[in-house]
């Protein structure tokens, strides 16, 4: 088949930090590759591994003192665009006009005091060159296009009046309403949840066709350009790896770093016991790169002629298919093979009869005010009936979309919330009321997790003080010796060398913050630990680290695991049993396979078919649900079923009542009419 035409090809990118005694380091090395017309290509990486340096690069927005070299070649644009200035005329034709970009926070792209619809008018009176009333047309069409409802309102309102996944689209709607051939998606999506995601990257995929607009989606996740990208750059220490198309990289991966990503990230589809296997070790300090392999240090396959020099890329007997290795795969695989089997079970552990702990109907409200005189004019209702138990051993996860009120009922049980009615029976002991002072020994045994290690971590405490605290807090140790043996025990025990224990947070990278974050919560002995999306701000390989830390602990420390999160792969992976929720209310709990073989609540069946496969072909057979606009928010939620205005079997009963939880055997249990 005729290749098509080619938009942007980029030659030899290298992209230098000034770093000590007038030395530069090394970003990006040598990066070469190209996109066509109609084509969505994938770069895919550890952090750190170059990405969004070669994305920003290709705009021009490297500033001094960061220098970039090599050749950008855009389609429609003399010469090389990296021989223009930053800020010449030629630049910001390239830079919005030829090549837009959606970077991974839209906040910090979006102005919070102009309106959005004022900004995307903006973009396109300065590329466009139309007047004031043909670019708000413009901009209202676009808006429209992007799925946002009521574009002639909401045009006056500004970013704060947005959820996450409406100021991407908006974000959206201003790179393409200036007509951009290119679209880079920085990690356009990695701070939504999986329902937002895909509708993000379902809107990107369709306009690539409406709007004839090529796209590189820049990201971390495998999943994501298994399912949307035609051909895939894997990078690594700056230096492109590998590269193919995406079924001939996902069934016949050549590199050992390649295989590494792959084998480190879970899948819906795996066996529930598969222990992950993360990549050992850290990417190479850009400041101390080495002129060979640059995944030398980390590589199991890795021989001595490795560090000869860094290996040219090479073609796979595969067509388009290149690797940058010594080795070749049938090397690989027979050193594979002679390592033993990878695939290991995880930990084995034992789960009790007793209950740890029980929630019996909860309820979390919140009082709603308004004017100078703060009029409470009516309540916000967070968790709503809430009910569940938790053996002693066991994981339970907890998912749904943001806002369904996974955090606030962590933070009841916690008891930093005081729940307006409704149970916690901690070991048969009621402490959804008790007194701050009868609290104290319990907070002890009921720790968190948090999402983000470096804010829940003080930056000016050493990881000794940090997690020391708790000994101190509740007398556990009753000498220097007895602290200091602790502490050495606990570092050891989540994978820390003891010797950090004067280190401060920065000084750690964000896989080891998290281990110190795990660490502090097992000072105390817990019997329960909650884990609130503990590793979503992680790289698939540091991920796969925490997971594996985990499960260890769990089967040694005979711990109870509440885990919240979104990544419903992680969430199998990990869980014995799991409760779905949405706008506070439990939609479904049931064991994790029957969940995942069998779900029964439309909500649920949608929440899967979101979570991508990092298999091509395992993709294409897939069907996807698509839900019906975005989670309503809390004050207008729904008189009946909280999801019947976005479910496609909803009925006049489910708008009028409330389904409750019933029982549909082998502990499944399911709030919906379809099933009474």
């Amino acid at each position: 088949m005729e290749k098509k035409e080619l938009l942007v090809e980029a030659k030899n990118i290298v992209t230098t930090f000034p770093f000590d005694k007038g030395t530069r380091t090394k970003a990006v090395d040598g990066v070469s590759f190209e996109l066509r017309r109609g084509e969505i290509v994938g770069l895919v990486g550890e952090s750190g591994s170059g990405k969004s340096v070669t994305s920003m690069s290709i705009l021009q927005l490297i500033l001094p003192p960061g220098k970039v070299s090599g050749e950008v070649h855009v389609e429609g644009i003399e010469g090389n665009a990296l021989d223009y200035g930053p800020e010449s005329e030629q630049a910001r034709a390239i830079r919005g006009g030829k090549i837009g970009m959606i970077f991974q926070e839209p906040m910090t792209s979006l102005n919070p005091i102009l309106t959005v619809g004022y900004q995307i008018s903006e973009n396109i009176m300065t590329h466009l060159k139309v007047d004031k009333a043909e670019a708000k047309r413009q901009a209202i069409a676009m808006m429209e296009k992007v799925g946002i409802a009521n574009p002639e309102i909401r045009y006056n309102q500004y970013p704060l009046e947005f959820s996450g996944g409406m100021r991407q689209r908006i974000m959206i709607a201003m790179v393409l309403a200036a007509k951009p051939e290119v679209l880079i998606a920085d990690e356009a999506t990695t701070a939504l949840d999986v329902t937002t995601q895909a509708q993000i990257l379902e809107l990107i995929q369709r306009l690539t066709k409406e709007e004839d607009v090529s796209v590189i989606i820049v990201t971390h996740n495998l999943g994501l350009v298994a399912r949307y990208a035609d051909r895939i750059y894997v990078m690594y220490g700056g230096n492109i790896v590998e590269s193919g198309d995406k079924y001939t990289l996902f069934e016949n991966p050549s590199h050992p770093y390649t295989r590494g990503l792959l084998a480190a990230v879970p899948r819906l589809d795996d066996p529930k016991d598969r222990k992950l296997v993360p990549i050992e070790g850290m990417p190479p300090n850009p400041a101390e790169m080495p002129t060979y392999c640059k995944f030398y240090a980390r590589c199991p396959f890795r021989e001595d002629r490795c560090k000869e020099k860094l290996c040219d890329l090479r073609a796979e007997p595969e067509k388009d298919h290149y690797v940058r290795c010594y080795l070749t795969r049938e090397e690989i695989e027979a050193k594979h093979r002679a390592m033993g089997e990878q695939s290991q079970a995880a930990a084995a552990k034992q789960i009790s009869d007793e209950v740890c702990l029980e929630v019996d109907h909860l309820r979390m409200s919140f009082p709603l005010y308004r004017g100078m005189m703060k009029r409470k004019i009516g309540e916000v209702h967070a968790v709503q009936d809430v009910s569940f138990y938790v053996r002693t051993g066991e994981t339970l996860g907890i998912v749904g979309e943001s806002g369904c009120g996974k955090s606030t009922l962590a933070k009841c049980i916690m008891r930093a919330l005081t729940p307006a009615e409704g149970k916690i029976l901690y070991k048969g002991t009621d402490i959804a009321h008790m007194k701050e002072h009868d609290l104290k020994p319990i907070r002890s045994k009921i720790t968190m997790i948090f999402q983000d290690p470096f804010s829940s971590l003080d930056p000016r405490q050493t990881a000794e003080s940090i997690v020391g605290e708790p000994l101190k807090i509740n007398h556990l140790v009753h000498s220097k010796a007895e602290y200091d043996a602790r502490i050495d025990e606990l570092f050891s025990l989540v994978g820390l060398n003891p010797a950090y224990r004067t280190r401060v947070p920065r000084e750690f990278s964000g896989g080891q913050r998290q281990r110190l974050g795990i660490a502090r919560a097992l000072a105390s002995n817990p019997d329960v630990i909650i884990c609130d999306e503990p590793v979503s701000a992680l790289d698939v390989s540091v991920q796969a680290q925490v997971i594996n830390l985990l499960e260890d602990l769990q089967a040694k420390l005979h711990v109870t695991y509440l885990f919240i999160a979104h990544d419903l792969s992680v969430v199998k992976h990990i869980s014995d049993r799991v409760m779905v929720m949405y706008l506070g209310r439990v939609m479904e709990t049931a064991k994790a396979e029957t969940l995942y073989e069998n779900p029964l609540h439309p909500y649920t069946k949608a929440l899967l078919s979101a979570v991508p496969i990092s298999d091509p072909k395992v993709e294409a057979g897939r069907e996807r649900i698509k839900l019906l606009g975005e989670v309503p928010s809390v004050l207008e939620r729904p008189k009946g079923c909280p999801f019947c205005e976005r479910c496609q079997y909803a009925t006049d009963r489910c708008r009028a009542e409330v389904p409750t939880l019933r029982d549909h055997g082998d502990g499944q249990a399911v709030a919906c009419f379809l099933y009474e």
